[in-house]
């Protein structure tokens, strides 16, 4: 077999057990909202202190104008978040590192990050409200 041949079948073999996998709903960049006027980010960005972080932004679809930022440094780039949309516009995050949620909210002109409470006990902490089926990843046993 000629060595350009070992080296593709490698490779094929290599990517078939490595598998494509789709990246989760809970996961997606570019994410917009139910209601279609929202779309939101999660980049991971180096911040002043040195370290890197996700930042949750909330953009307008059609303006591209950033409605929302978070500037508090929960959610550490070394470990796994997750976000998603609810029915009613609200975006929902949850951080693995410290099991906690938040839900971001539109309030008259602006958002409001609020701790929603924590995940392993998916009770309501200050909100009448739930996170929305998916946002949690499936665990692995």
């Amino acid at each position: 077999m000629k060595p350009y041949a070992v080296f593709l079948l490698g490779a094929v073999v290599f990517m078939a057990g490595c598998g494509w996998r789709e990246i989760p709903v809970n996961q997606r960049q570019q994410s917009v909202s139910p209601g279609g006027q929202y779309v939101v980010e999660v980049p991971i960005e180096k911040l002043e202190d040195g370290h890197r972080y996700w930042i949750p932004v909330i953009k307008g679809v059609d303006s591209e104008e950033i409605i929302y930022k978070d500037s508090q440094k929960e959610f550490i780039a070394n470990v796994h978040i997750y976000w998603m949309w609810d029915v009613e516009d609200r975006l929902w995050m949850y951080s693995t590192d410290t099991g906690r949620v938040y839900v971001v909210i539109p309030k008259d002109d602006s958002w409001e990050k609020i701790f929603w409470g924590y995940a392993k006990d998916r009770r309501r902490y200050k909100e009448p409200i739930n996170p929305p089926d998916g946002l949690f990843p499936e665990l692995n046993t």
